[in-house]
Formats: structure tokens, sequence, C-alpha cells
């Protein structure tokens, strides 16, 4: 779990299928996520190093359900 991103501002009670699929349909290659119960976040891990830079990239400047991701 070296490849870890934080990612933060998600909707109270965000649902995992539905996060996943918005992963995806940013073609990002990750290995799962893990968030807390309740949480507003949600760690995603990555396969490499790369992949997670990919994703900062990409989730920097995206929305999901109307939030800006973080």
């Amino acid at each position: 779990e070296f490849f870890k991103l934080e990612v933060k501002n998600l909707p109270k009670n965000f649902g995992f299928g539905d996060f996943k699929k918005f992963l995806t349909g940013l073609n990002l290659k990750y290995v799962k996520i893990k968030s807390p119960n309740n949480g507003l976040f949600a760690f995603v891990t990555f396969v490499n190093e790369e992949a997670r830079d990919e994703a900062q990239k990409s989730l920097n400047n995206s929305k999901y359900k109307n939030r800006p991701l973080q």
C-alpha cells in the first residue's frame, strides 16, 4: 500500500459502486478503495507511482456529485 492517495470532499454516504464507476470512467488503474465509517474522504490505492500521479492530476480537476475533489 505504498501508492495511496487520499481523496477528500466526498459526499456524506457516498456509494462505493458509484465511486468505482467514476474512477473507472476516468481510466484510473486503482487496486482498492478504503473509507472510514461516515467519512467524507477515502483512500485509493494504485498499482504504481505513475498511476497515482496521473490520478492526482485527474482528480484535482474533477467533480463527484457536484463536489470538487481534493
